[in-house]
């Protein structure tokens, strides 16, 4: 019963996620999904650790922390004009951002180079 208790939850928050959810607030996620925000927090921070970008402030990308830029910067990189489109989309961003953010790491490599 405790496994299917916990998937169901997992199933609400990956469905939250889906709908943007993933910009809410940990404790008001918390409150739609019946997970503990201590337990959010936790995961966001795995999440991190593992290279997935998490920015905790969504409403303004150019806060972000810079591990958070790269991981967007990576995620992308493999994807071409039409694809990177659907993913801004889908994530809220903006091709042009993604692009100067991707500008900023080829600069930084180099000036690291020499």
């Amino acid at each position: 019963m405790r496994n299917e208790a916990l998937f169901s939850r997992t199933k609400r928050v990956r469905h939250a996620e889906d709908d943007a959810a993933a910009s809410y607030p940990a404790p008001r996620l918390a409150e739609e999904t019946g997970i503990s925000d201590v337990t959010l927090y936790h995961w966001r921070k795995q999440a991190r650790v593992e290279g997935i970008a998490v920015p905790a402030d969504r409403k303004n990308p150019e806060k972000w922390p810079s591990e958070d830029k790269f991981a967007i910067v990576l995620e992308t990189a493999p994807l071409n004009e039409a694809r990177r489109a659907e993913y801004c989309r889908q994530k809220g961003r903006y091709a042009e951002q993604i692009e100067a953010w991707r500008k900023a790491c080829e600069i930084l490599e180099i000036s690291v180079r020499t």
